[in-house]
């Protein structure tokens, strides 16, 4: 096995790794959110706010986390698939004559 197809291999295992990690992350981030709501839906109302505004601020504060978080683990996962991207799309093969189908032909068209 080639050393690129190893670094390859590598690089594969530790994003499917990453994954794990982030799969870890959102669960427990639900699960915090799920005891969240419930706490919020058992002790947090209205009319113990003096403020309709202050209580909807509040309740967005919760939401503003969630977003964060989502945009935050997007970038991530953006970043990975340009990085997978670049690893599994096969080389483009340069032709010989860099200059294309011009042959040795300059400016003039005059040959060199």
């Amino acid at each position: 096995m080639s050393v690129k197809t190893k670094a390859c291999l590598n690089i594969i295992t530790s994003a499917a790794s990453m994954q794990w990690s982030v799969a870890d992350m959102l669960e427990s981030k639900a699960n915090e959110m799920e005891t969240l709501r419930d706490w919020v839906l058992h002790t947090v109302r209205s009319e113990h706010m003096g403020d309709r505004n202050a209580f909807v601020l509040h309740s967005c504060s919760f939401h503003a986390q969630l977003v964060d978080l989502i945009h935050g683990i997007t970038k991530m996962e953006h970043g990975l698939a340009k990085n997978m991207e670049l690893i599994l799309v096969e080389e483009e093969v340069v032709p010989d004559n860099a200059f294309g189908d011009a042959g040795g032909m300059l400016f003039g068209g005059e040959d060199v």
